[in-house]
């Protein structure tokens, strides 16, 4: 995974995304994304268009032939998945981890370290965005990303309470600090093929439709800082 990070100022509050490693030079990292495996904060140069162009084709073009609530009498199981489409999630709020806010009003003359600290453990996983779910989307989607993706992402995936990151950003004195963490996601869009069953004359046959689905990254966090410009 090409990494990367995006910088945004937002008014009074300056928003920094730490993603990850690029090879594009340029005099100033726009930011960093945090690795659990290796614990490296690394740095990146350019946008995420630069660094990982999305596919071109999209699921507008998929023509949906599976009736979204199956008539009674009938099973349908997901067989296979075609994706059309691949791109990086870095901010969905369904991989959220959490978020810390540092409070510094009370100190006038020092700024403090702004620290990443998961506050509960949970875990997350494949997640259907699109489409209907009878069964073996998840499983058919996972088989197709993960040839594409191989160790890079997971069935689910989990973190700790009291994980601490140090994301080298420090609040000013006088000032309030927030840096909230996600799970980066690979999201898919395509076309699954179902096997569908006449339970009452045991008729099969197929039919197709399209989904989307969002599957975690195996260790990479996404960490979007918030703190006033100095």
């Amino acid at each position: 995974m090409k990494r990367n990070i995006i910088c945004r100022f937002l008014s009074f509050v300056c928003t920094m995304a730490l993603l990850g490693t690029s090879a594009l030079a340029a005099q100033n990292p726009k930011g960093y994304l945090y690795d659990q495996e290796t614990g490296e904060l690394n740095p990146y140069y350019s946008t995420p268009e630069e660094v990982m162009p999305q596919e071109k084709n999209t699921a507008e073009d998929l023509e949906l032939t599976i009736n979204p609530v199956a008539p009674i009498g009938f099973n349908r199981y997901c067989i296979s998945y075609s994706p059309n489409t691949y791109t990086y999630d870095y901010n969905n709020e369904r991989f959220k981890i959490g978020s810390c806010r540092v409070d510094n009003t009370k100190n006038q003359i020092s700024d403090a370290d702004l620290i990443f600290e998961v506050n509960q453990s949970s875990s997350v996983g494949i997640v259907l965005t699109l489409g209907a779910s009878y069964g073996g989307e998840t499983d058919a989607v996972f088989a197709k990303v993960s040839a594409k993706y191989k160790a890079e992402v997971a069935t689910s995936v989990s973190w700790t309470r009291g994980t601490q990151v140090q994301t080298g950003t420090t609040v000013p004195a006088g000032q309030i600090g927030r840096v909230t963490g996600y799970v980066v996601g690979v999201y898919t869009a395509g076309t699954a093929t179902y096997r569908v069953l006449n339970t009452s004359t045991d008729e099969t046959w197929t039919e197709t439709g399209a989904i989307g689905a969002l599957v975690p990254t195996s260790n990479d966090w996404n960490l979007v800082i918030e703190v006033p410009c100095k």
